[in-house]
């Protein structure tokens, strides 16, 4: 398991980083899926519409099989620390 003090101590702007990413990819994914749901309600068929739906649907998946381990690895790791 990443033990992110350590990593926190050596580099003091690894977490601002590290923050700024996450918050990147989240309102990324947010907008992402705003124009999915605006482009089913209006019933927008196109190749695009298409496409942003592919993409969403992917990024679902990646955070729900990929990222779900690690997340409860880690939230585990900090309510249990010594």
């Amino acid at each position: 398991m990443i033990n992110f003090y350590e990593f926190m101590i050596d580099y003091q702007g690894f977490y601002v980083y590290m923050v700024v990413a996450v918050m990147g990819y989240f309102l990324i994914q947010i907008i992402l899926l705003i124009v999915s749901i605006t482009s089913i309600e209006q019933k927008q068929f196109g190749e695009f519409s298409k496409y942003i739906r592919k993409i969403v649907n992917l990024q679902f998946l990646i955070l729900v099989k990929v990222l779900s381990g690690p997340i409860l690895g880690l939230a585990i790791n900090v309510l249990y620390c010594a």
